[in-house]
């Protein structure tokens, strides 16, 4: 038995917005902003977010019983 992945995290802007999406359904999204980048917090996805140009963005989907997905940056 093989154990699924969950599909990356994908990135839309949309009315200076960012919307975070992972085409693995039922999955969530956790998302990391600039200082918070590689240390073990993680923000919940759940509406579009707002962020300036110069700061950074990593985010990760998961589903129980699936693999996580990578970490993908904007």
């Amino acid at each position: 038995m093989v154990q699924p992945k969950t599909a990356n995290v994908s990135f839309t802007k949309s009315n200076n917005a960012l919307i975070l999406n992972s085409d693995t359904e039922g999955a969530s999204i956790g998302y990391q902003l600039d200082a918070q980048i590689g240390t073990n917090q993680w923000n919940l996805y759940h509406k579009p977010l707002k962020i300036n140009k110069n700061q950074k963005l990593v985010a990760r989907a998961i589903r129980i019983g699936y693999k996580a997905s990578e970490i993908t940056n904007y």
